[in-house]
């Protein structure tokens, strides 16, 4: 099973909650999203969060949120905790 995985860290230093900024009205990280899913090798696109935050917003546009810690330093180490439970 080939799976896409977002990293998404609300807490961003330069541009506080980009992720979550309407462009035409959706939340970026929605339209990243919708980007993924036009790649046809990929089974599963899921979005790997650290905050309450974005879930509630995933929910809202029926995206699987996989909560990771807020401690991670990269967006791989991100990556690697939500694929930890897959079955890869």
């Amino acid at each position: 099973m080939n799976i896409g995985v977002i990293p998404a860290r609300l807490n961003s230093t330069r541009l506080s909650e980009k992720i979550l900024i309407p462009i035409r009205g959706t939340p970026m990280l929605i339209q990243v999203y919708r980007q993924v899913l036009k790649a046809k090798k990929l089974d599963k696109v899921i979005v790997a969060i650290d905050d309450e935050k974005t879930q509630i917003e995933l929910k809202k546009f029926d995206v699987l949120g996989v909560m990771t810690s807020n401690f991670h330093q990269s967006g791989t180490d991100r990556i690697a905790e939500a694929l930890k439970d897959e079955d890869t």
